[in-house]
């Protein structure tokens, strides 16, 4: 199918230059000494997010835990949500640390600390 008969909006990727970023990008983490955690909110694609392991990053970065839940449903198991976790329902849904696919979070603010490791009432 020609490209110009696709209904928009469609996602075209060519493959060739996604591939040499995906690689260009590990080889300037790996020349500075640095771990390569790149955010999915570019793509949201596990497939894609593989393709980043696969040439060498330390792991992957979500906004929500939906897309942590998508990610870890597929097989990645290094998984940053970089945003604070507050609330009952958001921890039923975190996976406890001693899973393979534990994600790791941030915590910023002090006053959230307590809210977060109240042990939610199920």
């Amino acid at each position: 199918m020609n490209y110009l008969e696709l209904d928009t909006p469609a996602l075209i990727i060519d493959r060739d230059v996604m591939m040499r970023n995906i690689r260009d990008m590990q080889a300037h983490a790996d020349h500075c000494g640095v771990s390569l955690r790149p955010h999915t909110k570019t793509h949201k694609m596990p497939a894609l997010a593989k393709l980043q392991r696969e040439a060498g990053c330390k792991g992957i970065a979500v906004a929500k835990i939906g897309e942590a839940e998508v990610m870890a449903e597929n097989g990645l198991d290094d998984i940053f949500i970089a945003n604070e976790p507050v609330g009952a329902r958001w921890q039923r849904r975190l996976p406890s640390r001693g899973a393979s696919t534990a994600p790791s979070t941030s915590m910023r603010p002090k006053k959230r600390l307590p809210a977060v490791r109240k042990k939610p009432k199920c």
